[in-house]
Parts: C-alpha cells; sequence; structure tokens
C-alpha cells in the first residue's frame, strides 16, 4: 500500500515507538513517548 511522501516519516515515527515499547527496558519508554510524539505532531499538522 502506498504511503503519501508527507506521512512516511510520521509512520516510521510510530513503527519506532511502538518497537521502543515493547523493549522491556525502562529506559526506552522516555524514547518511545518522543518517537511517538513526533508521529502525532506530524499527524497533527497534515491534517
Amino acid at each position: 500500500m502506498p504511503v503519501p511522501p508527507e506521512y512516511r516519516m510520521a509512520l516510521v515515527y510510530y513503527a519506532a515507538g511502538h518497537v521502543q515499547l515493547r523493549d522491556d527496558e525502562v529506559t526506552q519508554d522516555s524514547r518511545a513517548a518522543s518517537f511517538i510524539g513526533s508521529y502525532k505532531q506530524i499527524m497533527e499538522v497534515g491534517q
């Protein structure tokens, strides 16, 4: 399924954030939140 260019980085941030959340390390939680926050910011601007 093709992803429009303006949403590609949002998809990368979303996937990276969820991968970080699945990791059991507590130190990764803030990094995951950062990736997911970047995803949300891109999606809000794109609407």
